[in-house]
Formats: structure tokens, C-alpha cells, sequence
């Protein structure tokens, strides 16, 4: 189910001036196009990692991370082809999704909305999506590995999970976000009472 968000003024939150404004719309309006262009490439990459040419297989043997000898075990039909696309682009649109929050906070950092209730919820669904990220990851070199040895006799089939430093370290960063923006969430909301009364 899609995050449901109060619209960009629902909490005044605290509003950047001058100079301040200045230098993050600056930085802002710069990171923003950094995200799309790095959605764009993500995406093109899940593409790009089942498209039949020479660097295939190199490709594929580095994403699933199998021993030489298992190489030969692989069936690379169009059909498991798209299969593995399906199964490697769940982990790269949590990631696109991710950026598409973060893309959005950068928007009310143009307009001088930094600490605001909409941020802090946004900060906990990118927190949400980057730990969805690092178990769908690892998770999904699992599965494309059962789906193109699935017809093989059992001693000839993948099943093996792997989980790397940078797979902890993502995780270990999604949980500090999602800490972090909760925090922030019940701030927000402590200062929007205290407006209320104001």
C-alpha cells in the first residue's frame, strides 16, 4: 500500500531564508537531478543484466555469485531470461522508489521546507524501502538461481543465500533511517501542537 502524505503545508515546520535558502536550493536542485539520473541507470541496468551479448554471462555469474562449476548448470531460455528480469527488478524499484521520496524532500528543501512533518514521513519510507532493498537483494540472486536450475535434478540445482558486508551495511543504515525519521516524526508532531495553541 502507497505511503499516504499531508499535503506540503500541513506543518509549517522550520522555513530557511536568504542565504540559507539560496545555497540548499543550489545543492538541492543538483541532487535531485543526480537521482534520476541514477533511477534512470538502475533501471537500465536490471534491463541490461538480460540482454544476450558477450558480457552475459561474465554479468551474470558476478550478480549470482556462483562457483565455475555451476555456471554450467544455468538455463538462459528467453523465458528465464524474464523471469530473472522479474525477480531483479523488485529489489531496483524499491530503490527507484526510494529516491522518488527523496527526490520529493529535495523539492520542499527548494521552497525553504526543511523540518517538517511531510519530510520526516517521507525519511521513514525511503528508511523503509532502503531495508526492503537490502533482504529483496540478496534475496532475489536466491531466487534467480532456484528459477534457471529449477529443471535440473536436485544435486544440480542453486539454493544457497549470500549475504555480504555491503547487504548488513544497507540494512544496518535502513534501520538507523527508519530510528532516526521516527524520531523526527514525533517531533513534528510535538511542534505542530504546540502551533495549534499558538
Amino acid at each position: 500500500m502507497p505511503a499516504i502524505f499531508p499535503p506540503d503545508d500541513f506543518l509549517p515546520g522550520a522555513q530557511l531564508t536568504g542565504k540559507s535558502l539560496q545555497a540548499i536550493t543550489r545543492i538541492a536542485s543538483w541532487a535531485r537531478w543526480f537521482l534520476l539520473v541514477v533511477s534512470t541507470l538502475l533501471f537500465l541496468g536490471a534491463v541490461g543484466l538480460w540482454i544476450p551479448d558477450e558480457d552475459f554471462m561474465p554479468s551474470l555469474i558476478m550478480f549470482l555469485e556462483i562457483t565455475p562449476e555451476q555456471v554450467g548448470w544455468l538455463h538462459i531460455t528467453p523465458l528465464h531470461r524474464l523471469v530473472g528480469f522479474v525477480i531483479t527488478l523488485v529489489p531496483a524499484l524499491l530503490l527507484i522508489r526510494s529516491m522518488n521520496h527523496a527526490r520529493h524532500m529535495l523539492n520542499s528543501f527548494t521552497r525553504g521546507q526543511v523540518l517538517t512533518l511531510l519530510n520526516a514521513m517521507r525519511l521513514r519510507s525511503i528508511a523503509a524501502l532502503i531495508t526492503g532493498f537490502g533482504i529483496a537483494f540478496p534475496l532475489s540472486k536466491t531466487l534467480t538461481a532456484i528459477a534457471l536450475t529449477i529443471n535440473n535434478p536436485p544435486e544440480r540445482q542453486v539454493y544457497s543465500f549470500i549475504l555480504n558486508l555491503s547487504d548488513m551495511m544497507l540494512l544496518g543504515l535502513g534501520v538507523f533511517l527508519w530510528v532516526l525519521s521516527w524520531a523526527m516524526v514525533e517531533a513534528a508532531r510535538v511542534v505542530e501542537e504546540n502551533n495549534s495553541f499558538v
